[in-house]
């Protein structure tokens, strides 16, 4: 940074109490180990596809008995449309008995306009019977009047203002009803949606997919817009693409569903993980994680002030088969306003520390009512070097430092180590003394080995937020760094005296 003062001002506070992030909190299934159970040998199912028992037995293959830790289903079923090609045949046979379509006694089918059919039984020997209460005397049970209402207001908010049109809307304007069904499911499951495979596949026009919602009361009626949007809105996202990774499918999903109910009752503890871990990655297949990883895409359009970015996004999608959302995301963020996902991601990580009781007002809309973030690991003695826990950052994650001002005498030397071919950015915030509302922002350089210093006076900071960031794109999981953290007494230099005389027809300047 070299000499002075900071001159990059962000507005806010950081005021953060004094404790280290907690390492890998989540203890939260992950896709690929669930997968992985269902494509073991011997793994049988006594149920038949489509009946309540299959799905018992399918959800309780995946987690060995244990409670499914989120309430949809679709990271799973959204494998058979491809976003998982290291598939073992016996997994994607297992998988496929999912998109067998439920069976019910006496099925009967309710329209909601053109572009849905919703598939329910009233017949009370069926454990997937609904309540065929019907007050207005239509004809139609008040459960599916509710969810054809959901369906309807859903739409026309997430077509109208955010550009996802109905899912069965096929390239030529013909409209194919989707299929949802409505069947028990084991608790806390409430859902999941089916891909059309055939589109996973590369066909140019296919049939959609369909799916299936819990239509019991142990969720309670509260409820129900939310669970009936998060579905519709993964298949809004099939729609375009089916082989976009689960964490983005799901993330999007979960962003969609909430621009329509408003409500974040039902993730707040994923949003919680996701902002007390920062330093585990964004593209993490923990399915816990993939929910609250909805703060990416809300970022993304409250930053830009684009309600429509998240949509462009899924088109680009759909036009570069197999292409990363990061790859996607420079794409559209270069024709939007020449930014990048490298740009953005810095500035996602700053968004991230400003949440709870931490908002400022100036960064997410309603973060006052997101969970508080995870307070940087602190340091506060000099020297000081890297702790273990502080020494792996997962790609695309965030490891957030804090460094203390024990002295008001000389400044900071921070020296920072990445790991090489690691893709890194440092930035810093630098919070002045006696005055918490005025922060300073800078980048720190790294030079080919991924290597940078930063260099601060302590009469100009009381603290130093480090903002670490690991870019890799690539498979691996974990990178490393090292960090030392010096107090150098001379810096800044104080010149205490000056002087100038001649000498052999010369200026002699002395200090």
């Amino acid at each position: 940074m070299g000499s002075g003062k900071i001159s990059i001002i962000l507005g806010g506070f950081l005021l953060f109490g004094i404790g280290t992030v907690p390492e890998a909190a989540p203890g939260s299934l992950r896709l690929r180990t669930a997968i992985e159970r269902l494509g073991e040998d011997g793994v049988e199912f006594l149920g038949e596809p489509g009946t309540a028992r299959h799905y018992e037995e399918l959800i309780d293959f995946t987690t060995r008995g244990q409670p499914f830790p989120v309430s949809c289903f679709t990271p799973i079923s959204g494998s058979l449309g491809g976003n998982a090609p290291d598939l073992t045949d016996s997994a994607r046979q297992v998988l496929e008995t999912l998109a067998v379509r439920p069976q019910l006694p006496s099925p009967e089918i309710y329209p909601v306009g053109n572009w849905l059919r919703i598939h329910a039984t009233t017949q009370p020997e069926s454990p997937h019977a609904i309540d065929p209460w019907d007050r207005n005397r239509n004809e139609i049970p008040d459960l599916v009047d509710q969810i054809a209402a959901v369906a309807n207001s859903f739409f026309d908010i997430a077509g109208t203002g955010l550009g996802f049109p109905p899912p069965g809307l096929q390239a030529d304007g013909t409209v194919v009803p989707y299929d949802l069904y409505l069947v028990r499911l084991p608790e806390p499951v409430y859902g999941f949606t089916i891909p059309s495979i055939a589109a996973a596949e590369g066909s140019a026009e296919s049939p959609p997919g369909f799916l299936v919602i819990d239509p019991g009361e142990s969720h309670g009626r509260k409820n129900l817009r939310g669970i009936v949007a998060h579905q519709l809105a993964h298949a809004a996202l099939f729609r375009f693409s089916s082989l976009m990774p689960a964490w983005w499918q799901e993330a999007s999903a979960v962003w969609l569903e909430r621009e329509f109910t408003q409500d974040l009752a039902g993730y707040r503890s994923s949003l919680a993980e996701r902002l007390r871990n920062p330093h585990l990655s964004l593209a993490s297949d923990s399915l816990q994680l993939m929910q609250g990883a909805f703060l990416w895409p809300q970022y993304l359009v409250e930053s830009t002030g684009n309600p429509f970015l998240i949509r462009s996004l899924w088109e680009e999608a759909a036009l570069h088969r197999e292409v990363s959302p990061r790859v996607l995301t420079d794409l559209v963020l270069d024709r939007l306003n020449g930014g990048s996902f490298q740009e953005s991601f810095l500035g996602f990580g700053l968004w991230n520390l400003y949440t709870g009781k931490r908002d400022d007002g100036n960064h997410y809309r309603y973060g006052s009512h997101f969970p508080d973030p995870a307070p940087p690991s602190q340091y506060d003695s000099y020297p000081a070097v890297a702790r273990w826990e502080d020494t792996t950052v997962e790609r695309l994650g965030t490891r957030l430092l804090s460094l203390e001002a024990d002295t008001l005498r000389g400044g900071l030397e921070f020296h920072f180590f990445g790991e090489e071919g690691t893709p890194w950015q440092v930035a810093a915030l630098v919070q002045s003394p006696g005055s918490p509302s005025r922060i300073f922002f800078q980048e720190v350089a790294l030079d080919s080995r991924n290597q940078g210093t930063l260099r601060v006076p302590w009469d100009d900071a009381e603290r130093v937020i480090l903002v670490i960031q690991n870019l890799d794109p690539g498979p691996g999981l974990e990178h490393r760094i090292s960090f030392t953290s010096l107090l150098d007494p001379h810096y800044p230099f104080v010149l205490s005296g000056f002087g100038a005389r001649g000498e052999n027809g010369q200026i002699v300047l002395e200090w």
